[in-house]
């Protein structure tokens, strides 16, 4: 509970004690609820938490898939999903006080997006396979090459704002509070900087004007997951051959190329607001090209 940042007594379990700052984080058990109430009993608790089946998720989605198959030997097939996800937080734990929702009390000061939240979701595969062509070396090189590939594509995913103060001075959700939103103009001119080449860095993905550390004692109101990160693109492709040898026994000689065009895919930024590299990108979200050869004998 918060106090005030005044001087004030507190009744202990040994009998009054006065703090010149009646909230800080090192008398945080003094000013629990249970100890304000009765600070003899209380001191003989230990570890508390809350419990509970609060709190919902709710999805919307719309899905579209198309299928082509010709006689020529391409195939094509194609996904793309539009959705929406919203809710309350889902913490890795049950526990609701000390690693669950910002106020116990209020689990919908948390709703927001969802952490799965993504709104574009699409892939595109497509196959090939030649036919006989030519005589000689150019049959055997040229026949029959299977060729496939997969084109993947999504938004960016959420990214929860923090405030990394505990600005409530409530101890134990310093990670997880959130600052005041000033303006709707979160994202800065490092959101769109494609003339920023790998290797580089993005300082200012975020505005950091839009944002403020809340008033002691409150929690920022900021909504969860606020922010959505880079998008990611990729195309990967493999070309394989079978090639007969004697009876049943085949030879394969494949190759695959992960990140054909060897797309840079930008990682998430920084977002806590208390770090000096709030709105900060250093990283790569996936890998550069990698071509992978193989050989498989079939007797």
């Amino acid at each position: 509970m918060f106090l005030g940042l005044g001087p004030c007594t507190l009744t202990t379990s040994t009998g009054p004690r006065a703090f010149p700052v009646c909230s800080t984080t090192a008398n945080l058990n003094q000013r629990r609820v249970m100890s304000l109430k009765d600070p003899i009993k209380s001191a003989k608790i230990g570890a508390l938490d809350l419990n509970s089946d609060v709190g919902w998720q709710k999805y919307r989605g719309l899905k579209l898939a198309a299928r082509h198959r010709s006689a020529r030997g391409v195939s094509l097939n194609g996904t793309y999903t539009l959705g929406r996800c919203e809710g309350t937080a889902t913490p890795d734990t049950f526990s609701q006080t000390s690693q669950g929702y910002s106020d116990p009390n209020n689990p919908e000061f948390d709703a927001g997006p969802c952490d799965q939240d993504r709104t574009h979701l699409g892939t595109l595969s497509a196959g090939y396979q030649t036919p006989d062509v030519g005589n000689g070396v150019v049959r055997a090189l040229a026949s029959n090459l299977r060729v496939s590939g997969i084109l993947t594509a999504r938004s960016g995913s959420r990214l929860n704002i923090t405030s990394g103060r505990d600005n409530a001075f409530i101890g134990s959700h310093s990670s997880i509070q959130r600052p005041d939103l000033l303006s709707d103009d979160i994202y800065g001119p490092g959101k769109d900087a494609s003339d920023v080449k790998p290797g580089e860095v993005i300082l200012n993905y975020f505005n950091r004007a839009a944002f403020a550390h809340p008033t002691a004692g409150t929690l920022g109101n900021a909504m969860r997951n606020l922010a959505v990160g880079p998008g990611f693109w990729q195309v990967n492709l493999a070309i394989s051959k079978l090639v007969s040898v004697v009876g049943q026994q085949r030879l394969e000689l494949r190759i695959e190329t992960f990140n054909l065009l060897n797309t840079f895919n930008w990682g998430n930024p920084t977002a806590n607001f208390n770090s000096g590299s709030f709105g900060r990108i250093e990283s790569q979200a996936g890998e550069s090209r990698i071509l992978q050869f193989g050989l498989k004998y079939d007797f």
